[in-house]
């Protein structure tokens, strides 16, 4: 069974329909080192080669879009418990400035 904090299974109903971005880094790498082995035929490596492009195309896709939400989180205000109050007054006296607003020329 899988841990709380874990994702589905790729293969269940509720986990991804494509294999995690690791498994397709390695697929990628795999890919690269059988054409600098050179022993590949011809159209062997043209398919290789666009069996990389498709998995380099994905996984920059996924990789701009996790920095997208690293940018979002790293310029995220802090919340935090002691946020400024906005509301009158109780003792009725002024705000600073004195309060009143320049009366029309």
């Amino acid at each position: 069974m899988a841990s709380a904090g874990a994702p589905p299974p790729a293969g269940s109903p509720d986990g991804p329909q494509r294999p995690v971005f690791e498994e397709r880094l390695q697929e990628l790498e795999a890919l690269a080192e059988r054409l600098k082995d050179g022993e590949v035929p011809l159209a062997e490596a043209v398919d290789i080669f666009e069996r990389g492009m498709q998995l380099a195309r994905g996984l920059g896709a996924e990789l701009a879009k996790v920095e997208r939400r690293i940018e979002i989180m790293i310029n995220e205000p802090e919340l935090t418990d002691d946020a400024p109050l906005l509301a009158p007054f109780a003792d009725g006296s002024p705000p600073p400035g004195g309060g009143q607003e320049a009366a029309p020329p």
